[in-house]
């Protein structure tokens, strides 16, 4: 997004649509930091994920988007795939707010726990993953998961697999 940004207009959060991979891409690809899927991947994420997934919508334009899926065989689980907020619209509870749309959703109340990878050094994502737990009234754990030796031969950091959970319904919605 360019320009001059109005804050003052109201932000949709929703599924998003199938047509709308190709703002998300871009939005990764401004905002930097963010690993690069390709165009394709982030089309199929909004396509066959639209249940768990959410995009913050604000006249027209997409300014913030979380793509996530239920791992198979964990129904109680959601895994956060990624999380993206334009800079203009940083610091405003985007992406907290994305996360919990997506919780209180009808698809996705066998819910209990949320789970993500954060790299060490990605302070952004921690502090969102922190306030969603502190929001929800639950505990946050992190354990190792993908060494960067190991799982990336040294070219991606090591991520830290992150848990948040067990995840009562009413404290959804009063988040």
């Amino acid at each position: 997004m360019t320009g001059n940004v109005d804050f003052s207009g109201d932000v949709v959060f929703r599924p998003p649509k199938s047509n709308e991979g190709l703002q998300v891409h871009d939005l990764i690809h401004a905002g930097g930091g963010l690993d690069a899927n390709s165009l394709y991947c982030n089309v199929l994420m909004a396509h066959h994920f639209a249940a768990t997934s959410a995009v913050a919508v604000s006249r027209d334009d997409i300014v913030g988007f979380v793509t996530a899926y239920r791992p198979p065989d964990r129904d109680d689980t959601l895994f956060v795939w990624q999380v993206g907020v334009d800079g203009a619209w940083r610091g405003k509870a985007i992406a907290r707010r994305l996360l919990l749309s997506i919780l209180d959703r009808d698809s996705c109340q066998s819910v209990q726990y949320l789970t993500a990878t954060i790299t060490p050094t990605n302070e952004a994502s921690w502090a969102l993953f922190e306030s969603a737990a502190q929001a929800l009234n639950t505990s946050l754990s992190k354990a190792p998961l993908f060494d960067s030796e190991m799982h990336f031969g040294g070219r991606h950091e090591s991520e830290t697999e992150i848990k948040i959970g067990p995840i009562s319904r009413p404290t959804i919605c009063k988040a």
